[in-house]
């Protein structure tokens, strides 16, 4: 969890490289985790591939990743960890 938190503040300093990196490393310690899946959505999304970003998001979902309130809350601790 640590990895991707680190991937996704990574992403809004424009450290995009870096947040690759990190996010890569959590899908293989845990590859059954959504989030950096979702989070590697965002980078492509962030970087101009969209049919990249929409695959990572599938991904995502696959993993149990839906918009319901524990992704929320998830997403929210992590943008106030960003600031």
């Amino acid at each position: 969890m640590a990895l991707n938190n680190l991937g996704a503040a990574e992403i809004c300093l424009g450290e995009f490289a870096a947040a690759r990196d990190h996010l890569e490393q959590s899908k293989r310690l845990d590859g059954e985790n959504p989030l950096p899946y979702f989070n590697l959505a965002q980078l492509e999304m962030v970087l101009g591939n969209d049919a990249t970003s929409r695959d990572c998001l599938e991904q995502a979902r696959r993993r149990g990743y839906t918009k319901n309130l524990s992704d929320r809350l998830v997403q929210s601790a992590q943008s106030r960890s960003h600031s």
